[in-house]
């Protein structure tokens, strides 16, 4: 959502009744059951309270945050009930599929007349946003949701019966891939790749040969087609004001070689963040329990070699994993996924690989971005969707498999 407090308002007042109503004598048992959840909640557990023993030097700053970090970390356990409720009936969540997969093929739609053709100050060839995401600041969130929602639709043709309806998702995910490719974020694109590659190990390669070949098609239209999109974007900018002209000047080259700009851009100030993050680790106490999420920010942004507004958290929810919870935060989460992975698997072998790709997807797409794992309230905000909702899925469907 647009900001915290409608990200919230909208989870609570939805979530809250909906849970109200779910069939708790029914769920309890199998929620009991389950271990996997059970350790998830572990982990959040010990991230929590690492979190709440803090220096007392930072003890105002610790207090600030903690107030977002206690509202985040209610609504993310909100979030996964709900997630894990639903699970339980599978047609609900090949209902939420479609419907997430159009919403966002509406909102890549939309943004790219918008960004592109109707705004000022932008031509053709700019990295796309998501123009109802922070009014399309961040192109990375746009990438990782807009490709979460194209591999999910992908995962569904299997399913559809009707040539029309498989012509539409077809339509659908080419649309968002490409959209994807737009937004020129890496870790978009390493989450796809890791995403259509789970899906074709885990469904063989005849049935997981399709969603490749149109992931790779998509990939080499975005690539031949970059040239004549740097042309039309210098057409554009020939056409509107002088202003628009030299704020296009930079763009055009980019695009007509996308391949060349991702390797030229390197780690867009990432390393120089990993760095400073891990030496806020100095002794083997914090390299045991971590430094903790609440008022650590300063610790290791005094770090950074300069002062960057891009540079507010640190960019791999692994490693802030590691730099807030320690070995024994970093462990947990290890045991979380890889107990994730092999239910995936258990799923994908009995014919529905859809929670093993999502759950790749999301793995890739944080190995290099997200803030925590530990609240809804990060910055990116995408955390919940791309991890925290497939592996909760997934532990729900093999708990009700039977």
């Amino acid at each position: 959502m647009f900001n915290n407090w409608v990200h919230f308002s909208w989870l609570l007042l939805l979530g809250i009744p909906t849970l109200w109503q779910a069939d708790w004598r029914r769920a309890l048992p199998r929620l009991a059951q389950d271990r996997l959840l059970m350790l998830a909640f572990v982990f959040l557990g010990w991230m929590t309270l690492r979190s709440c023993l803090v220096d007392p030097r930072a003890a105002h700053e610790a207090l600030e945050d903690a107030g977002r970090g206690l509202l985040g970390l209610g609504a993310l356990v909100l979030f996964t009930l709900l997630a894990w409720m639903q699970a339980a009936q599978p047609w609900q969540l090949q209902r939420s599929g479609a419907l997430l997969g159009y919403i966002s093929l509406a909102a890549a739609i939309i943004s790219v007349v918008l960004f592109y053709f109707i705004l000022p100050g932008h031509v053709l060839g700019e990295r796309l946003t998501n123009i109802f995401v922070y009014g399309g600041l961040n192109a990375v969130c746009t990438g990782l949701i807009f490709g979460f929602a194209a591999l999910w639709l992908n995962c569904l043709r299997g399913r559809l019966v009707h040539p029309h309806e498989r012509l539409r998702n077809i339509c659908a995910v080419g649309v968002l891939l490409l959209a994807c490719f737009f937004t020129a974020s890496r870790g978009a694109v390493l989450a796809l790749m890791f995403g259509h590659a789970a899906l074709f190990l885990g469904r063989g390669w005849r049935r997981g040969l399709g969603p490749c070949l149109l992931f790779i098609a998509i990939a080499g239209l975005y690539v031949a087609g970059a040239p004549l999109v740097a042309r039309l974007s210098q057409m554009q900018a020939r056409a509107r004001s002088e202003a628009v002209a030299r704020a296009a000047t930079p763009i055009s080259p980019e695009m007509a070689l996308p391949v060349q700009h991702f390797i030229h851009r390197w780690d867009g100030g990432r390393f120089e963040i990993y760095k400073a993050g891990l030496g806020t680790l100095p002794t083997l106490r914090d390299r045991i329990i971590g430094i903790g999420q609440w008022g650590t920010k300063e610790r290791w942004s005094k770090l950074l070699p300069r002062a960057d507004p891009l540079m507010g958290h640190l960019h791999s929810a692994f490693l802030a994993t590691y730099v807030h919870g320690g070995v024994i935060g970093a462990s947990l989460l290890l045991a979380v996924l890889c107990w994730g992975f092999r239910r995936a698997t258990v799923l994908a072998r009995m014919g529905d690989a859809t929670w093993l790709a999502l759950l790749a997807h999301g793995c890739g797409g944080l190995l290099f971005d997200g803030e925590t794992l530990c609240s809804l309230a990060s910055q990116p905000k995408f955390e919940s969707l791309i991890l925290w909702f497939p592996l909760i899925v997934t532990s729900s469907l093999y708990q009700h498999r039977d």
